[in-house]
């Protein structure tokens, strides 16, 4: 289904890749099972979107995929976690950390209570839109004694560790106010880098 709706949100079509197909086929020789026949639903792991190149998978059957669309790389990989993980590792890592440089991450975890996920919501939506590049998640940790807890992930991707480190000290200040005007509190702050 994600490689039919890329296929689609790009105007193209999804056709057998041969390159692909010898990918599931090699896999099917390498278990010991090369006499397995090669199923439509086998076939169907060897669609790609036109123009897309298969990436291999090592821990299973179905090929990642990589697709260029003008300046922009878009990879798709199998959904068995331990397939995706694994080709992410050998095939898709390396590319992508060429591409972007170096990153200096900065995640900022604030443990809260008082305050509902639902009242905490609207907050982190404003926040969010005006720090478009900023991650920000929310993990109820339930209720306790009629007080609610929530801890609440800040992460801050940059090209410079002070910008990474300034802008997520910013965004825990206006978190922190914004939770007290909502009748909350912060517990505990945790930065790492």
């Amino acid at each position: 289904m994600t490689l039919e709706g890329i296929a689609k949100g790009l105007g193209r079509r999804l056709a057998l890749n041969r390159e692909a197909l010898r990918m599931v086929r090699d896999h099917y020789v390498e278990m010991g099972r090369g006499d397995l026949k090669i199923t439509q639903a086998r076939r169907k792991m060897a669609r790609l979107p036109r123009g897309a190149t298969p990436v291999k998978n090592r821990a299973g059957t179905a090929p990642g995929v990589r697709l260029e669309v003008g300046r922009t790389v878009i990879f798709a990989l199998p959904g068995v976690p331990r397939e995706m993980k694994s080709t992410f590792r050998d095939s898709l890592e390396g590319e992508i950390r060429r591409r972007l440089g170096r990153l200096h991450t900065r995640t900022v975890i604030l443990k809260l209570e008082g305050i509902f996920e639902s009242t905490l919501a609207p907050v982190l939506k404003k926040t969010m839109k005006k720090h478009p590049s900023v991650y920000i998640k929310s993990h109820p940790k339930g209720v306790e004694e009629g007080v609610s807890k929530i801890e609440l992930d800040v992460v801050v991707v940059s090209k410079r560790k002070a910008d990474s480190t300034k802008i997520s000290e910013e965004i825990a200040s206006e978190l922190k106010r914004e939770i007290a005007k909502a009748r909350g509190s912060v517990l505990s702050t945790i930065a790492r880098s």
